[in-house]
């Protein structure tokens, strides 16, 4: 699995978020692919995604690859099976954003 990062402002991401649902969709829905959102500020928020291989990653233009050290503690869900192990050892959702 790998990490991969991108900024973007308000709703740019939502191209991302539709390739991303259909790919998550194509591979049978893995538990440990994710796509989240940390907000930077009014404008910028980081979208982080998880791929179960770096080949995928072509596919998501500008996204670059992060370690999982780099990962924020609190993120927006965008895209995640967030009942998992996966997604609750990793982050912590805010009051109210689910």
């Amino acid at each position: 699995m790998i990490w991969a990062k991108r900024d973007f402002q308000f709703a740019e991401y939502a191209p991302y978020q539709v390739q991303f649902e259909e790919l998550h969709f194509k591979l049978g829905g893995p538990a440990a692919m994710m796509m989240v959102m940390a907000k930077k500020n009014a404008r910028l928020s980081d979208v982080i995604i998880s791929l179960p291989d770096a080949k995928f990653l072509r596919m998501f233009e500008g996204f670059e690859i992060i370690d999982e050290s780099e990962l924020p503690k609190e993120v927006s869900i965008l895209c995640v099976n967030h009942a998992t192990d996966d997604f609750e050892k990793r982050f912590k959702i805010p009051s109210g954003r689910r």
